[in-house]
């Protein structure tokens, strides 16, 4: 099943499986930028999960083209938004800059029926750890393919070094499952350039996160945006908030962990139904 619809502000939401016994929707919003919501259709594949659910796609990112686009940090919240004003308190599954995205948005604390992030950051902060990270762990072909990018951006040598970075964000035994991901994806190099230049160097998380049940995972091995950076931060730090490492797991966690991502979605969801008294099966 996919049926697609477009907001205002042209971000695409793609009906991906309906279950009947309950009214709740989910949205899965990729991270990136420039992936596009074809990064989660393995996992949404193969969990289980009532009612509704979607991918989320950024206007003008992944799959999701316009022409004459005009990129903006204030057209990218408020295509989200949009998304989340479709249903009645929905469930976002964000990943990485989806969920930086998301937690840049103060307005969702009225909107959402809950929150999952995935292998995000609550801050910039991230992206210093990360360099630190490859001067100790360098990868000289990552390197030598984005200074060719620099030269040449273009959707083919933004997946190029994409690919080379696979080291950092899957471990050794989910690698090949990782590349055969990576691989499939439609890439926008000008997503994740607009990205690179005007969102990640001044983000902040401003969404204060008091009204419904929000569930931070990490992993493990995840050397991109480490577990560290929720759990240090005290803004984090709340009885609705529960953070969760884990273990021997990267930057996806559903690459080769579908069943452990469905286990610990299988709890999160009893919380919903404890917190809102929704009817779910």
């Amino acid at each position: 099943m996919q049926k697609a619809q477009w907001t205002k502000s042209k971000a695409r939401l793609s009906r991906m499986s309906q279950e009947t016994d309950s009214d709740l929707n989910w949205i899965f919003v990729p991270g990136g930028p420039g992936l596009g919501s074809e990064i989660f259709k393995q996992l949404t594949n193969q969990i289980e999960l009532p009612g509704v659910v979607w991918h989320f796609d950024f206007p003008n990112d992944g799959s999701n083209r316009l022409k004459n686009f005009q990129f903006s940090e204030k057209i990218w919240k408020q295509s989200l938004l949009e998304s989340v004003d479709l249903f009645n308190h929905p469930v976002l599954v964000a990943h990485s800059f989806g969920g930086m995205v998301a937690l840049s948005i103060p307005e969702l604390e009225k909107k959402l029926g809950g929150l999952i992030l995935m292998n995000s950051s609550p801050n910039q902060e991230w992206m210093k750890l990360f360099s630190g990270y490859t001067k100790v762990h360098p990868n000289p072909a990552l390197e030598q393919a984005k200074l060719e990018y620099s030269k040449m951006p273009s959707d083919q040598t933004f997946k190029e070094f994409t690919l080379l970075a696979a080291p950092y964000f899957f471990t050794e035994l989910s690698m090949k499952e990782g590349l055969a991901l990576l691989s499939k994806l439609p890439y926008s190099h000008k997503s994740y350039d607009w990205a690179q230049t005007y969102f990640h160097p001044n983000y902040e998380a401003n969404l204060i996160l008091n009204d419904f049940p929000v569930l931070v995972l990490g992993g493990e091995l995840d050397f991109l945006t480490p577990l560290i950076l929720f759990s240090k931060n005290p803004c984090f730090s709340k009885d609705n908030i529960e953070i969760l490492e884990l273990k021997g797991v990267g930057h996806f966690p559903w690459v080769g962990n579908c069943k452990l991502v469905q286990e610990i979605l299988n709890v999160f969801i009893k919380k919903l139904k404890a917190e809102k008294g929704t009817e779910i099966s």
